[in-house]
């Protein structure tokens, strides 16, 4: 960008280790941004440096690319992406149009944010407000890292100034960037995985009927624990995710018919345990599955709720 003063957040793209394929593209759709790409040394070095981050001690790979990823926002402010992704050239008009915001997270938003993904953070240098972060992740180690950091977006967008922090739906992300087909997105899944883990995962057969982000990340989750992608019409399905990549709560009816249409599609080929996950479902909420519930209901299908995980549901047959 030729002219960066007249914007709170530099013009500067940080690549994270693994987005290195994706930097050129990045730079030739943003002239006059400086790409700046990280090697794990060079992070554990801008960590050291910043108060309280330093002493946090994360529970897991995603946990420690998220205190990377802050730890490079706090320091030098910019666009920081975490995961490979193609870049669109729409960098200079997203930060024009949010002239005076500190800090800009992606994430699902219903009636309230939901979840924050941190795939892509953008954010001025030297937000005092992190600070109280940082500190929470030190002092509350227990907790998910992702649920605090969800948590104090909220709840600085609320006692800030208008605009200064803002949280902009994933499906605004979409159309700027467009994930790259290897990419890992840090979407917050644990506790999804954790209850489909429930019964060993080895050789089961995972169906899914889109390829969305959402599906993507949890087939391959399920993939380390044994599962596999099985989209062949000779054999049962164990779990089948049923996902909408821009899902509209405000207008759900054409999506949610779809769902209905996929789900009696594929419901002959499930086998009598099977799962049927649906992002975008929320409990108390009309949602991806509200045309195919009182089916299951009648199925005997249980469902268990996830509300950190993209709103999802799990609804399991019962031999």
């Amino acid at each position: 960008m030729s002219n960066p003063e007249y914007v709170s957040i530099p013009a500067i793209v940080h690549f994270m280790p693994g987005c290195a394929d994706k930097a050129q593209e990045w730079k030739n759709a943003n002239p006059g941004f400086l790409g700046i790409q990280w090697d794990d040394a060079s992070l554990r070095d801008v960590i050291q440096n910043v108060p309280s981050l330093r002493d946090a001690k994360p529970k897991n790979s995603e946990e420690s690319r998220l205190i990377e990823t802050l730890a490079v926002a706090f320091t030098f402010g910019g666009v920081c992406m975490s995961v490979p992704m193609a870049g669109v050239c729409r960098l200079q008009q997203t930060l024009l149009e949010h002239p005076t915001t500190l800090l800009i997270v992606f994430g699902e938003i219903g009636s309230e944010i939901t979840s924050v993904d941190t795939s892509l953070m953008i954010s001025s240098a030297r937000i005092s407000a992190m600070v109280s972060l940082f500190d929470l992740f030190v002092n509350a180690p227990q907790h998910n890292f992702k649920m605090i950091m969800k948590d104090f977006v909220k709840a600085s967008a609320q006692a800030s100034n208008d605009g200064a922090i803002k949280t902009l739906p994933m499906s605004s992300l979409r159309t700027f960037v467009i994930a790259a087909p290897s990419a890992s997105s840090s979407l917050d899944l644990d506790d999804l995985v954790i209850h489909l883990e429930a019964q060993p995962l080895g050789g089961k057969k995972v169906h899914s009927t889109s390829s969305t982000m959402f599906s993507e990340q949890l087939m391959e989750r399920l993939n380390r624990g044994g599962a596999v992608r099985h989209d062949s019409d000779s054999s049962n399905y164990d779990i089948v995710i049923i996902d909408n990549p821009d899902f509209d709560y405000e207008k759900p009816v054409s999506q949610a018919l779809a769902n209905a249409n996929e789900f009696q599609s594929i419901v002959s080929k499930c086998n009598s345990d099977a799962v049927i996950v649906f992002s975008n479902a929320p409990q108390d909420q009309t949602g991806a599955d509200m045309f195919v519930r009182q089916q299951l209901e009648f199925m005997k299908a249980k469902p268990q709720w996830f509300p950190n995980n993209l709103q999802s549901v799990a609804w399991q047959f019962v031999k």
